[in-house]
């Protein structure tokens, strides 16, 4: 969400945030010229940003505690350095960008409703039309890429209901971070006193933040119902749900949503179904008994489908660890109930979308795992199985709980010819399988009666020898040094690069 969030901001917030991004990095400096190539942006114009960056921070700063300022220095010629305390200042400051956007403003306003007409928008808020037109422009560009729509006349967002109140969720959330309380239509009083009694009932322990994130989630449903958009129930939802038992053992919550009776009992089903959906929340053992149990009992398509992959993924990509089985159960079923309750969804938990980045990285690893998906749609005929994006990426994180995500990818063995001791090179070995851990498999092999393909010295003479000319071999003094390591960087891509056309 955050990815897709930047995409919808005005240019000057992007590019602040994109600059920010880059120089907070590191504690060094930046040329202008290294900034202008990572963002394909001419020199000139990196640096009318940098300074409008500098003003920015320094009004920041004026209403931030000493550890949560920031500091920025610029100096023409030797390019910009920031400085970022031990507090929550730089990230503050990214949600202020964020919270202060004009198109970021304007979308949560049309999620409130509070967006009638173009022109008059544009006169509360002092924007041009145009302005405001462009903007619009770019959230309807935004809603359809989860199926949904803005309306010509009212500016209501048209679609599934479930669609529209996940996709507000996303955005107020990830927008506030949960520091503020959006919702001036909603008592906030109210709606964590029910938290509170929903805490109690399930045994459920939650953190701070989990309870921010059901209070948002439930504040978001009774806006909507105020505003008469009702969630629609769906019959497979009396699978996943004890509905029973919830109305006896937590009254409060009718109290909390007071319509017609068939509206009640939808959305009393779909809150419930939200806290099933949030893996933090099983903690409660009581609370994943009495879930899972349920499931069990009514045949519930999510629960088979969760002993379907576990089994496939067990036997035809990996065995999971006894340590593991539990977690990896319960993260597997929260995805599948997930993808049975809304779709065109490709985020995560967190608000991001990974599997553009991953696809390219680990392409033997995501091959595998779509022939999975493919036999287990052939094999239930569940619609889950085609939400392949949000799958892919929920899948790939399930296997780094047990493994690299690189662990299947074409392996870069390395020798290291050297006089140092043991332990330095054993360190040496752990700290470079720790750095490439995301990007490359490199094993370490102790012998040259294998093919190797690069050979790390600190001793000269290695150069010469005749059995190693087929490798690659990168001279390093210990410890190394940056240099060392960003030419070992270039070494590796190349070695990578040709071990995938190889494969491929």
């Amino acid at each position: 969400m955050e990815t897709d969030l930047f995409m919808l901001l005005d240019t000057n917030s992007r590019n602040i945030l994109s600059i920010l991004s880059i120089i907070s990095e590191k504690n060094e400096w930046y040329t202008i010229h290294e900034i202008s190539e990572k963002l394909n942006v001419v020199e000139r114009t990196i640096q009318r940003y940098i300074i409008h960056l500098k003003d920015c921070i320094d009004q920041f700063n004026e209403g931030e505690e000493e550890n949560d300022r920031l500091f920025l220095s610029y100096e023409k010629y030797k390019g910009v350095h920031l400085e970022t305390p031990k507090g929550h200042g730089l990230h503050r400051f990214k949600q202020l960008v964020l919270e202060q956007d004009e198109t970021f403003i304007m979308l949560r306003d049309i999620f409130f409703e509070e967006f009638q007409s173009v022109t008059k928008y544009a006169m509360e808020h002092y924007i041009s039309e145009s302005k405001v037109r462009k903007s619009v422009k770019k959230i309807r560009y935004y809603l359809k890429r989860y199926h949904l729509s803005l309306s010509n006349i009212s500016f209501k967002i048209i679609g599934e209901e479930k669609q529209i109140r996940l996709l507000t969720y996303y955005v107020v959330w990830y927008g506030l971070k949960g520091h503020d309380w959006p919702f001036r239509q909603v008592s906030q009083n109210k709606v964590y006193e029910v938290i509170d009694s929903l805490d109690e009932s399930l045994s459920m322990k939650l953190t701070r933040t989990q309870r921010k994130q059901l209070g948002y989630m439930l504040a978001i449903n009774l806006f909507r119902m105020g505003k008469n958009h009702p969630i629609e129930l769906e019959a497979h939802w009396q699978n996943y749900v004890d509905i029973n038992r919830v109305m006896d053992e937590m009254p409060f919550l009718s109290l909390v949503f007071i319509k017609r009776r068939q509206e009640l009992t939808a959305e009393i089903y779909f809150y419930m179904l939200l806290i099933q959906l949030r893996i933090n929340v099983y903690q409660s053992k009581p609370f994943i008994k009495q879930t899972l149990e349920y499931h069990k009992l009514n045949g519930s398509d999510v629960y088979e489908t969760t002993n379907h992959f576990v089994e496939k993924f067990h036997t035809e990509l990996h065995p999971i660890p006894s340590e593991f089985y539990h977690s990896f159960f319960l993260t597997t079923f929260c995805t599948h109930l997930f993808c049975r309750m809304f779709r065109y969804v490709i985020l995560t938990d967190d608000g991001c979308n990974n599997i553009r980045e991953w696809q390219n990285k680990y392409t033997v690893l995501i091959s595998q795992l779509h022939q999975i998906i493919d036999k287990l749609y052939i094999q239930t005929n569940n619609v889950l199985f085609l939400q392949r994006p949000f799958l892919m990426q929920k899948y790939m994180m399930l296997f780094s709980m047990i493994k690299p995500l690189t662990h299947f990818e074409p392996t870069i063995k390395v020798l290291i010819e050297s006089d140092l001791p043991y332990l330095k090179k054993t360190l040496l070995e752990n700290d470079i399988i720790k750095r490439y851990s995301g990007d490359y498999h490199i094993e370490f092999i102790n012998t040259s009666d294998v093919t190797i393909d690069i050979i790390l010295t600190n001793v000269p003479n290695v150069l010469k020898n005749k059995e190693y000319s087929n490798s690659v071999i990168h001279f390093f003094e210990y410890p190394m040094m940056l240099r060392d390591i960003e030419e070992l960087d270039k070494v590796i891509q190349k070695i990578y690069t040709k071990n995938y056309l190889v494969e491929t």
